[in-house]
């Protein structure tokens, strides 16, 4: 059924690319953020159902994370930034996903806005000119830990995300306690070639961000340091 759905959508990614090509500039720009979003979930089920248990090729671009703008809170705990940067790229590519995993979904995850329990609203900002195709978590009642998956596309290029920047800022709450990390793994690129087809490629290196209450004292008193710098 996956195989099925991802050719599915890959055939209308393909039909939708051609007139593309037609379309005025404006109306090009949106076009192709939809064809990046729709490569995305392509290449997503393609993948997990044509080439399960295969190697990957691996691309240039990796992961990693910065903590900054830590601010204690009354009650107790944290809230924080990660930015979520992606280095340069061999290749150009139209989008990219990844898994967020944080070690202990009770003491530490992301800002949930959504004023009912039964929708989610992570409190994630995108660099300018990205859009976000999804954003969902999953807990793993066995390990405590919970995992949130992230797509991201470039809604002004078919492939235009080629340089190494920072992609997204991600609002923790950490409840603090025992120290926690949050990984940054299963990074896969998609690529929309010039005949149509969909591409991808995931990369296996893992980065790990420890977050601890130390750490985050030290990241708030700098920021309280540099703001009382900036007033006087």
């Amino acid at each position: 059924m996956g195989a099925d759905v991802g050719k599915g959508l890959k055939s209308r990614f393909q039909r939708a690319g051609a007139g593309a090509k037609k379309a005025p500039r404006g109306r090009g720009r949106a076009g192709a953020a939809l064809l990046c979003a729709c490569a995305m979930l392509a290449a997503a089920a393609a993948v997990a159902a044509a080439t399960a248990g295969e190697a990957y090729a691996l691309p240039a671009a990796a992961l990693s994370g910065r903590v900054h703008g830590a601010e204690a809170q009354e009650g107790g705990g944290f809230l924080f930034t990660l930015g979520v940067s992606v280095s340069e790229s061999a290749e150009a590519y139209c989008a990219i996903d990844f898994n967020v995993v944080s070690s202990d979904y009770e003491r530490l995850h992301i800002l949930d806005l959504a004023a009912s329990p039964d929708e989610k609203l992570f409190e994630i900002s995108f660099a300018e000119d990205f859009g976000t195709a999804y954003h969902k978590g999953r807990v793993d009642e066995a390990t405590g830990e919970i995992d949130y998956l992230i797509g991201i596309f470039d809604q002004n290029s078919q492939n235009g995300i080629k340089d190494a920047m920072e992609i997204c800022g991600i609002t923790f709450v950490y409840e603090g306690g025992a120290p926690q990390t949050v990984r940054l793994e299963n990074l896969q690129l998609v690529y929309f070639d010039a005949d149509g087809t969909v591409r991808s490629e995931k990369k296996g290196e893992t980065a790990v961000i420890e977050i601890s209450e130390e750490a985050l004292l030290a990241d708030a008193a700098a920021g309280a340091g540099a703001e009382s710098g900036d007033g006087a």
